[in-house]
């Protein structure tokens, strides 16, 4: 799924969905939600961190940093979330690692 709202109408979603139970295709998405609501796998933020950094960065604000002089920071944490009810329903195999949570 892209993240893109004309297309993940919440018709849409359904039909997306269903295809993927017919037709054994794991949907990856961008969001927990459509992880709940069917799809397979989900990467996204760790929104914490990201509060955590938007907060590191207005403290150097604060302290005297100009904006413009503050570079574009990548997202630090990656969520992955599996949904093994919907992975079991289509035939696909997951083993967790020691140590990974779902």
């Amino acid at each position: 799924m892209v993240p893109d709202i004309t297309v993940l109408t919440p018709q849409n979603v359904d039909y997306i969905l269903l295809f993927s139970m017919e037709n054994r295709v794991p949907i990856f998405t961008f969001a927990k939600k459509y992880l709940d609501q069917g799809a397979a796998l989900s990467v996204s933020f760790d929104t914490v961190d990201m509060g955590k950094q938007a907060g590191e960065l207005a403290c150097k604000i604060l302290n005297g940093t100009m904006p413009a002089d503050l570079p574009p920071e990548a997202v630090r944490k990656v969520v992955v979330e599996i949904n093994a009810n919907t992975l079991k329903m289509l035939g696909i195999v997951f083993q967790e690692r020691e140590g990974e949570k779902r």
